[in-house]
């Protein structure tokens, strides 16, 4: 059973944790007469994704093209999801002094946890609540320190040298830094465990590893970049 494809909306992802990008030159001098191997190379990309609903029956993908015709498809399931694009262009290389052009196509694809995404976000918002959190807190616990020490000892009231200030909420702000980054480490622990626990990260390996066969099939006839 071949998974749905949706739409032409096109969403990226935030953290990846699996990569593939590889880049061949078409046989042909012109831009214009490598449309039609183009076309049908991003159709074959298509059916590689649409493809894994063989053993992601739930997967679900959507395909949009963008300006220059280059193809971009993301599909999801419960707790994963994979961006496959595609990039035909014309390029040159320098060799020997002397400059050589070609069109080449290149197949880069990413995916990623949900989970881990969500982990990731809110991690990065807490770790930029406390950096504020922690400035203002311990600037104002160290002010009420140097006030309580002043009114027990009966020292005068004196300026606070402005350095003293910023180096007092710089060190607050790296505190809670730290604090939100301990804090982010641990919901990414948590989200990996997830994912091994419902399967999500198994299961999305699996189509990794024949979606890449996949893609190097299909470009194995062409010279790599």
């Amino acid at each position: 059973m071949a998974c749905r494809l949706l739409g032409e909306d096109f969403i990226s992802m935030s953290e990846s944790i699996l990569s593939y990008r590889k880049s061949v030159k078409l046989p042909v001098a012109a831009f214009e007469a490598a449309q039609p191997m183009r076309r049908a190379l991003d159709e074959q990309v298509a059916q590689a994704v649409v493809s894994l609903g063989t053993y992601e029956p739930e997967l679900a993908a959507k395909r949009t093209t963008d300006e220059s015709g280059n193809c971009q498809l993301h599909a999801t399931a419960k707790g994963y999801e994979l961006v496959v694009a595609t990039r035909a262009g014309q390029d040159s290389v320098f060799r020997g002094g002397e400059r050589s052009t070609f069109v080449s196509y290149t197949i880069s694809a990413t995916a990623a946890l949900k989970s881990l995404n969500r982990a990731a976000a809110v991690s990065r918002e807490l770790t930029y609540i406390l950096r504020g959190v922690g400035a203002v807190v311990f600037a104002g616990l160290f002010f009420l320190a140097v006030d309580l020490l002043m009114r027990r000892w009966d020292i005068p009231e004196m300026k606070v040298p402005a350095m003293l200030i910023v180096g007092v909420v710089l060190a607050g702000s790296w505190l809670g830094e730290r604090l939100g980054n301990w804090a982010g480490e641990k919901m990414e622990a948590g989200a990996w465990a997830k994912a091994e626990k419902n399967q999500a990260l198994p299961q999305l390996e699996l189509l990794w590893g024949h979606l890449e066969k996949r893609f190097n099939a299909l470009l194995q006839p062409h010279e790599g970049v």
